[in-house]
């Protein structure tokens, strides 16, 4: 198993937003349903700033071991069940202005399997790719990660 060494860089993760959100309107493809308790999923998103960084791995850390896990990832309940994540922990490149937004969709579980995993629970790491990640300053993009 290959280990990622992650690279000394002061990360900050602002505007992180939660799995979901109540809403009280309903949805237009016609279901009937009991409106209480709609849960409509909304991106979990942020930026990665040092300078912002363009072309950074950023996780969900699921699984505690600081690096990224990917699919299949199997990842236990606290009711002791265990799901099956196909794409692995919940990952995205950031983009220009550092942003990214982490789908989060396999997240949500069947309501007979359990309740939907929140990634608020979790860190959020990023990782500066030598070669690939780049830093934009006032100066422009600087590649400063070999």
């Amino acid at each position: 198993m290959n280990r990622l060494i992650c690279l000394p860089v002061s990360i900050l993760f602002l505007t992180i937003a939660g799995c979901g959100k109540e809403s009280d309107e309903l949805p237009v493809d016609g279901r009937n349903f009991d409106g209480v308790q709609y849960s409509v999923p909304a991106p979990y998103t942020g930026k990665v700033i040092d300078g912002y960084l363009k072309n950074a791995r950023v996780w969900l850390d699921m699984d505690g071991d600081s690096q990224y896990t990917p699919g299949p990832f199997v990842y236990e309940l606290a009711s002791g069940r265990k799901v099956t994540l196909p794409s692995g922990e919940p990952t995205a490149m950031s983009e220009v202005g550092g942003r990214f937004s982490l789908d989060t969709a396999e997240l949500a579980l069947d309501p007979e399997v359990g309740p939907n995993i929140d990634p608020r629970k979790f860190p959020l790491f990023a990782l500066a790719l030598p070669g690939k990640t780049l830093e934009q300053t006032r100066r422009g993009e600087v590649r400063e990660f070999y």
